[in-house]
């Protein structure tokens, strides 16, 4: 059934919307799919129910207007998106080396010596890695060095789309 959020008290975690036949049914935002997307006058399908209170509703998801999102320059059909997943792993450091770098004799006889184990945490970092997998066998992959993660996970959380948290 279609629907519009006609009243939602965040405080409070509940809400009315208003069906398509002119009838308003509470809703908890518990039994809403995207409740990041929850506001007054947003479009929405839902399963309709009785309770002894009234009408009511669940399997709420909220319509998400527009075919495309954009994540770092990077445009992805919305309806070409299968899930997303959140992961960390830990990678080594970038180095830089310098250009026209004069190595002293003493730098070079360090070189020359056997190294001591270098603790993990000197030459490791860990990365957390936004994967968005697509129905055509494809992933588009973001790091927290290209992208705020938060950002694009607040962003996606307003689709339909399944989550998964690999952290």
């Amino acid at each position: 059934m279609e629907g519009k959020v006609n009243a939602f008290f965040a405080d409070r975690s509940f809400g009315f919307i208003t069906d398509e036949n002119g009838e308003n049914r509470y809703f908890h935002l518990t039994k809403v799919v995207n409740p990041a997307a929850i506001k007054i006058d947003a479009e929405v399908t839902f399963k309709p129910i009785e309770r002894e209170q009234g009408l009511g509703a669940v399997d709420i998801k909220v319509h998400f207007h527009g075919e495309h999102i954009f994540i770092a320059d990077e445009k992805i059909k919305i309806a070409a998106i299968k899930q997303y997943n959140i992961y960390q792993k830990m990678q080594p450091l970038a180095r830089e080396i310098k250009d026209n770098t004069i190595v002293s004799i003493g730098l070079l006889m360090n070189r020359i010596k056997p190294e001591t184990a270098k603790a993990p945490a000197e030459t490791e970092e860990l990365l957390t890695y936004l994967e968005i997998e697509l129905f055509h066998a494809e992933s588009i992959i973001f790091t927290s060095h290209e992208i705020d993660i938060d950002e694009a996970l607040s962003y996606l959380q307003l689709l339909p789309i399944r989550f998964i948290d690999k952290r």
